[in-house]
């Protein structure tokens, strides 16, 4: 394969490679996160990485889209890191939320909401971010997002508010004997909001549940209330994510609640950002 120019989109969970020219992917690796791992923890976990998926291929530049990459505290160790790491000729790195307005609108305006393992939204201008409500990250926020979800479901049952069929289920689901047990091991994880966001599988297979339906639908009633009716334009709304995906009813029936014009949803952004950066000749 000739050299070509690399597109990757990292979330907290994973991360996606994907080549230019071909559109075909490089490869699928874990996600990244400053703010959760650390520089030296990724640079570890890259270090591993990246020779497994390109092989002896030096991509031409790298345009990397990453979750909590929005300052040059972070961007910079990156981009010199992929570049010392692939060989490339430049690599640039952005925020995942610029790589989500550019897949969602191109070169057009609109609002876009992320609902993956965390969430986020902004107002995007066709050129760049204009401005932005949300993303604290899963100790602060992160409304409507997976690692949410799972909070909302692992308080309940430590409070004990859960019915006790939904306890004992997600305990079996979790393969451990009691709620303190589920606390711990999420604590004791790496990378907390990953393990968080996995419950989002069990409140999706139980989501017809009458009190998994409240915590759903309270989750995205936040999300809403806090960021895209903030927001003074008023326009419609792409959301992006797996969390969007999964629960795409719930979503719908709360953005009619709210008068909330829905544009679309987006499975595969960064199919997206390809054809974005094909037509834009990021890079020249």
């Amino acid at each position: 394969m000739k050299n070509s120019d690399l597109v990757v989109e990292s979330g907290s969970s994973k991360t996606d490679w994907y080549w230019v020219d071909s559109k075909d992917p490089a490869g699928h690796t874990a996600g990244l996160n400053p703010y959760v791992q650390g520089m030296q923890e990724i640079q570890r976990q890259l270090s591993h990485e990246i020779p497994l998926i390109l092989k002896d291929i030096i991509p031409n530049h790298i345009h990397f889209y990453g979750s909590g990459f929005s300052s040059e505290e972070f961007n910079q160790p990156m981009k010199k890191l992929l570049e010392q790491l692939t060989g490339c000729k430049k690599a640039i790195v952005e925020h995942d939320l610029l790589g989500a307005a550019r897949a969602a609108w191109g070169s057009d305006s609109g609002l876009v909401a992320i609902l993956g393992t965390g969430s986020n939204s902004c107002f995007y201008d066709g050129k760049k971010i204009v401005s932005q409500q949300g993303g604290h990250g899963y100790l602060f926020g992160d409304e409507g997002s997976g690692a949410d979800m799972g909070k909302r479901c692992i308080k309940a049952l430590l409070d004990n508010e859960m019915p006790e069929e939904l306890s004992q289920d997600l305990l079996r689901w979790a393969q451990v004997q009691t709620p303190v047990e589920l606390r711990n091991l999420i604590h004791g994880q790496p990378s907390p909001n990953v393990k968080l966001a996995a419950l989002a599988r069990w409140v999706a297979e139980k989501k017809q549940h009458p009190f998994i339906q409240n915590i759903i639908q309270v989750s995205f009633s936040t999300f809403i209330q806090k960021t895209i009716l903030r927001f003074p334009e008023k326009h419609p709304v792409v959301f992006i994510g797996s969390i969007a995906s999964s629960f795409e009813e719930e979503l719908k029936m709360i953005l009619m609640e709210n008068n909330i014009p829905l544009h679309e949803i987006i499975t595969q952004p960064v199919l997206r950002l390809l054809s974005y950066h094909e037509k834009n000749n990021s890079f020249n």
